[in-house]
């Protein structure tokens, strides 16, 4: 039986967010491993050049680990066909199925974004700590003598 209430919020995002309130991480929750996703063989070019694209985007913004695999594809796969049913809707005029189909399809995009940050109000609940810069001062050298 599922519990009552909302699902808890891992730690990992907690501390993304920048919860101030995030002191350790709870017994027994998994951590996700970073690394790069893999596109499945049965992608179309389309497809794939979407999830490699999205891949790049986002390991530049230091927010993707292997698990998210799965909803990149998820993304990659319906974004296409979203791209193809409104060439469709082009072509032929809005027939009910497709109007029908490509609103589902815009649904499942607008759920599937603010996951995985594609949208400025998505990214505001996401905190990536930033790398530290090289310095390359003479102060690094020489102390901080004025």
């Amino acid at each position: 039986m599922a519990g009552i209430g909302p699902a808890p919020t891992p730690t990992a995002i907690l501390t993304l967010r920048g919860n101030p309130h995030v002191k350790r991480k709870r017994r027994g929750e998994p951590a996700a491993t970073t690394g790069k996703p893999r596109d499945p063989e049965w992608f179309s070019a389309e497809a794939k050049s979407l999830f490699d694209r999205c891949v790049t985007i986002m390991s530049r913004m230091d927010m993707l680990g292997e698990i998210d695999e799965f909803s990149l594809v998820r993304f990659s796969n319906t974004y296409v066909r979203w791209c193809r049913v409104c060439q469709d809707i082009d072509e032929q005029g809005e027939e009910v199925g497709l109007v029908r189909l490509e609103a589902g399809l815009s649904a499942t995009l607008g759920k599937l974004e603010p996951q995985l940050g594609m949208t400025p109000s998505g990214r505001t609940r996401i905190r990536v700590e930033s790398k530290p810069k090289a310095d390359k001062s003479k102060a690094r050298f020489f102390g901080e003598s004025g």
